[in-house]
């Protein structure tokens, strides 16, 4: 796995993620209807958007922030719930006082199994939840869904990432 590119993706769209007082983020594009590059079933009121040359699904702003979806792919042949340890280490590295609220098994309403883990961190003087889904792939990938929101709204927003994340078919 490659450690860093995982934790510098994740890092950077909570960097500069979807604030909206964040200038260096270039939007390339906004389209109202979700592509192949992220399988998944959006609500009507998200959106996909290309933000240097990463591709977002981003829901309705709260508190200047849009929560986000993004999605890693990385070549690990190997076991999803070794995978999954390596990234919380990695992610423990590289954000120090990161918390680790919840680590359990997901389902998607197609039958396709994961592991979900939530977690708290602090950057730019905010609190973020951030949830990731980690599933197997073809070809020995693994495939990383990473939601941001402010940790104010992590509650009220963890139903609607499930079922977003939900909907996902390969």
């Amino acid at each position: 796995m490659d450690r860093l590119l995982f934790a510098s993706v994740l890092m950077g769209i909570l960097g500069f993620g979807c604030k909206e007082s964040m200038p260096s983020a270039k939007v390339d594009e906004e389209k109202p209807v979700f592509s192949a590059k992220l399988p998944l079933k959006p609500p009507a009121d998200w959106r996909e958007k290309v933000v240097d040359g990463k591709t977002l699904l981003v829901g309705p702003t709260i508190d200047g922030f849009a929560p986000n979806i993004n999605l890693v792919t990385e070549n690990s042949p190997g076991d999803l719930a070794a995978y999954v340890n390596l990234s919380v280490e990695n992610l423990e590295g590289h954000r120090p006082g990161i918390q680790f609220v919840e680590r359990k098994s997901f389902k998607t309403k197609g039958g396709i199994e994961g592991i979900k883990c939530v977690t708290l961190s602090t950057s730019q003087n905010s609190t973020w939840r951030q949830t990731y889904y980690f599933f197997d792939a073809a070809d020995s990938k693994k495939l990383v869904f990473s939601c941001t929101v402010p940790a104010d709204h992590g509650e009220e927003l963890a139903p609607k990432f499930d079922e977003i994340i939900g909907t996902y078919q390969p």
